[in-house]
């Protein structure tokens, strides 16, 4: 059964509130006024699936969709006259013990259907219960155990911060949680130290890396003499005088056979060939090392300052540096001027290799600063080892602090698991009984449709359909079987031919509706004959006479009927209709309202853009055409000029004409003395049956508010000229002129 319908953006219904039908009974009346929306409803439930009403939605009771079955326009203007129309299967071979049979299975299945039904509520009661159970063990062990601790054990409840992440972390350590059970001061104690600041591991540091440059300052080349040859005749003098790195260095000044030195001219090729001899290939090689060593020591040097500068740099941003920072600091200083001193010798070895120099060797310093940091990574070791114990130590008195709190917990927790295990198993067991009513369902409803197989055929719905249409002279045209197709009808004349598209509108509504009540109690397969379905009906009796209508009201009332007493498989009606006289037919029973609880009103109403709706529950708000019509000029915001327009026509037409002395409304302005007045009432006259007439003109022109109140103060008019203001007040709902006077 359908419980709620909900539709919006779509038609006249917008896309912000949209309309709401819910609280759906078995039998249900809306009424409205053509254009207020009933067949997008009825439409929306024939194929809910349809992308245009993905703003829509249909509730089912246990969410459980039926077959549904709908009448309205589609339906009928369907091409059911052109050829072959589906054969529609009832029961109609079956015997009265066939029958019988047939019934008292479907009692069966019902009964079967409300067992099901009353399982599903109460396990749902049990899913409940569950979920009260929880929501109550969830709130108590918060209350009780995190927010109390939450200060002292905060690492310990660290990603349980809500009510469900605590519960499932309690329960989960309730279940594995095997550590020694610690008092809580002792837990306090331990969490001071542990539950703080957490320790990082410290990376370790290098040691400088000075094996190189301690080989260079070891050299024997710093303190041996460079000098040049000795079997040269001139080599005695330069070494007597030790002047022979003051005569390299003049070499370069010779530019003829003038001495840069005495500037006499003394120098010849005899000369130049010693100089040469003197200073030999020997000599440059030893220089060159000299300059190389030189070189690579300082790069050296630079990249061990480069070093020590960084370790500098990493240390002094550290709050827990290993390093004895201070003597550190002092002993690199030191070692900065002493590699620079050292640099100098080396320089000046290269300027004057043939003196002897020494170059102080810095490994106790280079030692001493190694043994510094080795000793800093002792104490980084011991630190990292620390950590990892501390991580440990803290995983430890995680799970100690839970175990505290589980024994705290202890009687909360197994009562809670004792009331959950007995709802779970009371549910557990409710389920096996459901899927047992299910299953015997399931082989009722084969044996039902083993018994339906032989008893039903189209031919009955056949029979049934001409035996209305003869009752109700409808004499020229009749249903048979499809020559050609199996299981089919289609509609010929008395000659044989098939009518085609010779109907009128009236027997086309009325054709299309047999088929459609035989449809209801039966289905286009042998099948579906038995299913459960929801029938919707929209405006049925368009263009009939008031003997077909109550012909129509008549079948209806039947399924009416049945519903109300669940014998049959429509198991809820929705009925929509404009017309009072048949909702009337519909909604009373025995002759006059009655209130009944499986029966609801509603009626739809177009305002000047969007559709509205009210409900009256259980009491029927349809009471004549006549009055509705006077209803509708009451509303205040209907500020639609269609159905004013409408409105007005018909009740002038039905007060005027029916009842008064004219034979047409457009002599009421006969009745206005002055031409001015008569040309306002034609005015009016001209603008209802525009309106009325042809409703798709408000789509493209929409009279303003001030044309809408002109021509409501010229219907009144029309009535006071005719000496009828009475009645007008009457049915407006207000107070005589002399009433207010008194």
């Amino acid at each position: 059964m359908i419980e709620t319908i909900f539709i919006k953006n779509i038609a006249t219904f917008d896309s912000v509130t949209g309309v709401k039908i819910e609280g759906l009974k078995k039998v249900n009346f809306i009424y409205g006024a053509n254009g207020s929306g009933k067949t997008t409803i009825s439409n929306f439930i024939l194929n809910p699936s349809d992308s245009k009403y993905r703003s829509c939605e249909l509730e089912w009771e246990n969410d459980e969709p039926l077959t549904t079955y709908v009448y309205n326009k589609q339906f009928r203007e369907q091409s059911f006259f052109k050829g072959d129309i589906p054969g529609v299967f009832t029961l109609g071979r079956a015997t009265a013990e066939q029958v019988k049979e047939l019934d008292d299975k479907k009692e069966e299945i019902k009964t079967l259907r409300e067992t099901a039904k009353e399982e599903k509520r109460r396990i749902k009661g049990f899913e409940e219960q569950l979920k009260g159970e929880t929501d109550r063990f969830k709130e108590t062990v918060w209350n009780s155990f995190s927010v109390p601790n939450k200060t002292s054990f905060k690492e310990a409840f660290k990603n349980c911060g809500t009510k469900e992440s605590f519960k499932n972390r309690l329960l989960q350590e309730y279940k594995n949680n095997d550590s020694k059970l610690i008092s809580k001061i002792e837990l306090i104690e331990k969490a001071k130290t542990i539950f703080g600041e957490r320790p990082r591991v410290i990376e370790s540091l290098p040691l400088l890396d000075v094996d190189r440059i301690k080989e260079i300052e070891e050299l024997e080349i710093w303190g041996t003499a460079i000098v040049g040859k000795d079997d040269v005749s001139i080599a005695e003098l330069y070494n007597k005088l030790g002047n022979s790195d003051w005569v390299n260095q003049g070499q370069k000044f010779i530019q003829n056979e003038t001495c840069p030195f005495c500037q006499q001219e003394t120098i010849n090729s005899d000369f130049k060939k010693q100089l040469e001899d003197f200073f030999d290939e020997t000599y440059k090689n030893k220089r060159k090392e000299v300059e190389i060593i030189g070189v690579e020591y300082q790069e050296l040097s630079n990249r061990l300052l480069a070093q020590i500068n960084r370790l500098e740099q990493r240390e002094s941003e550290k709050s827990d540096t290993k390093l004895e920072w201070s003597n550190f600091k002092t002993e690199t200083e030191l070692l900065d001027s002493r590699l620079k001193e050292s640099q100098s010798v080396m320089n000046d070895k290269f300027k004057e290799p043939s003196r002897k120099f020494s170059v102080i060797v810095l490994t106790d310093l280079y030692d001493h600063l190694n043994v510094r940091i080795v000793e800093a990574n002792k104490a980084i070791e011991a630190h990292n080892e620390i950590v990892k114990n501390f991580n440990t130590a803290h995983r430890h008195l995680v799970q100690s602090t839970w175990k505290w709190i589980i024994e705290e917990a202890n009687p909360t927790l197994e009562a809670h698991l004792k009331a959950v295990s007995g709802i779970k198993k009371a549910k557990e067991l409710l389920e096996a009984t459901q899927r047992d009513t299910t299953n015997k369902g399931i082989q009722l409803k084969k044996k039902i449709e083993e018994l339906t197989a032989g008893t039903t055929g189209v031919e009955f719905s056949e029979m049934e359909m001409n035996k209305v249409l003869e009752s109700y002279g409808f004499n020229s045209f009749r249903i048979v079987k499809s020559p050609k197709a199996e299981n089919c009808y289609q509609i010929q004349r008395e000659d044989g031919t098939l009518v085609e598209t010779t109907l009128s509108e009236g027997e086309i509504t009325f054709i299309t509706f047999l088929y459609f009540y035989q449809l209801a109690k039966g289905g286009y397969k042998e099948d579906k004959v038995n299913d459960r379905r929801v029938l919707i009906v929209d405006d049925p009796i368009s263009s009939l006479d008031s003997n077909v209508l109550f012909v129509v009201s008549s079948l209806l009332r039947r399924y009416l009927d049945e519903i109300r007493s669940e014998k049959g498989n429509i198991i809820q009606l929705i009925l929509l209709t404009h017309n009072s006289y048949f909702h009337k037919q519909m909604a009373i029973v025995d002759g006059r309202n009655q209130s009944r609880t499986d029966t609801a009103f509603w009626i739809l109403r177009k305002g000047r853009k969007w559709t509205y709706i009210e409900s009256y529950g259980h009491e029927n708000p349809i009471s004549s055409t006549y009055e509705l019509l006077w209803s509708e000029l009451k509303l205040e915001n209907n500020k639609s000029s269609v159905l004013l327009k409408n409105a007005m026509r018909r009740i002038l037409e039905y007060y005027f004409t029916v009842f008064g002395q004219f034979s047409n409304i457009k002599n009421l302005p006969d009745r206005f003395k002055t031409i001015e007045e008569q040309m306002i009432c034609k005015s009016l006259i001209s603008w209802v049956h525009d309106g009325s007439h042809d409703i798709a003109d408000e789509i493209h022109v929409s009279d303003n508010d001030d044309a809408v109140t002109h021509y409501q103060d010229v219907f009144r008019a029309i009535f006071d000229s005719n000496g009828q203001l009475g009645h007008y007040n009457q049915m407006m709902g207000i107070k005589f002129e002399n009433e207010i006077d008194t």
